[in-house]
């Protein structure tokens, strides 16, 4: 158990953190599944929004945090290979 304010504060600002953070991951996961499935169902049109809703949501300040996931999901998507963050 923390013993300062210190540390107090930073257990409250891990926690918050953390919520963030799984909220993000989630969201990210979501929508490459999304993008995933509109790929292999062959529409043009829902593959497009879905890529664009995925790099929308990749670029965002947010989720920028999580470069390492971003950079890890980007190198195994294929087709999107030309983004870099």
């Amino acid at each position: 158990m923390a013993n300062t304010k210190s540390a107090i504060k930073n257990i409250r600002k891990n926690r918050a953190r953390y919520q963030q953070n799984r909220a993000v991951i989630s969201r990210l996961k979501t929508l490459e599944k999304k993008f995933h499935s509109a790929i292999d169902s062959k529409d043009l049109e829902s593959s497009t929004l879905a890529s664009r809703s995925f790099i929308s949501a990749l670029e965002r300040p947010q989720n920028l945090l999580w470069y390492t996931q971003i950079k890890f999901l980007v190198k195994n998507l294929g087709p999107l290979t030309y983004w870099h963050p």
